[in-house]
């Protein structure tokens, strides 16, 4: 009687081409496990990045809104208020500062600096209880924020009145329009709004507009223009 011997295990061929189509799915599998990874990091990112420049706006808005109006003296007989800006960097007075919080007022600016590695970023930076008054600006209070890092480039615009002289003397109002830079002591006015264009070198483009405070009940400007 013949015994039939049919079973028979895996020739080390056969275990070969296993092993090698079971390392290939799973070099399938991490690879599109780390491709999801990598997205999902990158969307967290962006979120995060979106989160924290709508908070910087946010703040950077109160700080102009409640920019001071009032009017300081300059030298022995004129008054202005404080506000100076051009296409790189812009300067006045807040009782809104970003780091010291409502209830006090701080100098503001708003300018480039270059960071260790040589690029460009746009940083914040106030000083408490500074006004043109006194000439005091940056000192040891001084703090700083970086809002922009790897800046490819930038610019600020301002909207300011247009104004000319009538009959009487006064000063009236015949328009507004976009200007590259504003003082407001040459210009005895602050400006309507100011603009913020940021370019980061990921290509990914920002445009702030800021809201200027023009008048207070302390400031004599609003009394001497009249709209036409």
């Amino acid at each position: 009687m013949t015994k039939n011997n049919s079973e028979h295990g895996f020739t080390l061929v056969e275990m070969l081409v296993v092993l090698a189509i079971f390392s290939t799915v799973v070099s399938l599998v991490m690879f599109g496990f780390e491709q999801g990874r990598s997205q999902w990091q990158r969307a967290l990112n962006e979120n995060n990045n979106i989160i924290r420049y709508h908070k910087q706006f946010s703040w950077l808005s109160s700080a102009f809104n409640q920019s001071v109006a009032s009017n300081f003296s300059v030298g022995f007989s004129d008054s202005a208020p404080y506000f100076k800006g051009d296409s790189k960097k812009v300067s006045f007075l807040s009782e809104s500062p970003i780091l010291g919080g409502p209830g006090t007022y701080a100098w503001v600016e708003i300018n480039q600096k270059l960071n260790d590695g040589g690029g460009l970023m746009l940083v914040y930076q106030e000083t408490p209880n500074s006004d043109p008054y006194y000439g005091l600006y940056e000192t040891n209070q001084t703090e700083a924020l970086t809002l922009f890092t790897d800046v490819e480039e930038y610019h600020w615009r301002y909207y300011v009145d247009e104004l000319a002289y009538n009959a009487n003397g006064g000063r009236v109002r015949v328009g507004r329009h976009w200007v590259e830079s504003v003082d407001s002591y040459d210009e005895a006015q602050m400006p309507v709004m100011a603009k913020l264009t940021v370019k980061l070198k990921n290509g990914q483009e920002y445009v702030w507009p800021f809201k200027v405070t023009q008048y207070t009940r302390s400031a004599d400007i609003g009394a001497r223009i009249e709209v036409k």
